[in-house]
């Protein structure tokens, strides 16, 4: 064993077995270190990679309720309109029953107030007759002789003015003993104001 050890071959192999030892364990540990180093930066680029789609995910879920919310109110005003629209088209319907009936009175009521003043005009004329005209009424009158040319100032001391001619009688002279009758008035009154009535109703 002292020959083994007293060997000269043996230290330069000893201390070159030493060196190769260390010089390994060094390495080992070096690139230990670097791996774990890799393996840090890996994580931290996973975690920044992970947190970075869980942000995605919740602007995605944002997102995503927002649209429901919209959706929500846009039905929710969808439901308003149809029943609005509906309600609309009853009123119409409403209205449009209402008019027909209201024009059928009209109808009616004209045709009543048409009969009653055909026997208020039937009865009047039966009960005065047809009236007459007046002799010496709606005779032309003498012509007014024709004026003198004058010079000068105008002179009107021999003016004549014209008479009514026949067209021009009032109508109250024309007829002797006739008085209108006031019912035939009140009828042809509310005659009128029916028939204009029909007639906005129809517009």
């Amino acid at each position: 064993m002292t020959e083994l050890l007293n060997d000269p071959a043996l230290t330069p192999s000893l201390i070159a077995f030493l060196v190769g030892v260390v010089f390994t364990s060094i390495f080992a540990a070096i690139k230990g270190k670097i791996s774990r180093s890799v393996a840090l930066a890996k994580e931290k680029v996973t975690e920044e990679k992970l947190t970075a789609f869980q942000n995605k995910t919740s602007a995605l879920e944002n997102e995503i309720s927002s649209l429901r919310s919209s959706e929500n109110r846009f039905l929710k005003h969808q439901g308003e309109l149809e029943a609005l629209t509906k309600a609309d088209k009853e009123r119409r319907g409403e209205m449009k029953n209402f008019l027909d009936s209201t024009q059928a009175t009209l109808r009616d009521e004209l045709k009543r107030q048409e009969m009653v003043l055909k026997e208020a005009i039937n009865k009047s004329q039966v009960a005065q007759g047809a009236p007459g005209v007046q002799a010496g009424f709606g005779t032309p009158a003498a012509r007014a002789t024709k004026p003198a040319p004058q010079t000068g100032l105008q002179d009107d001391r021999d003016f004549v003015p014209l008479q009514n001619p026949a067209g021009e009688t009032p109508a109250e002279n024309q007829f002797e003993g006739f008085a209108p009758d006031p019912s035939i008035a009140k009828a042809e009154s509310a005659a009128n104001a029916l028939r204009a009535a029909i007639e906005e109703g129809n517009l």
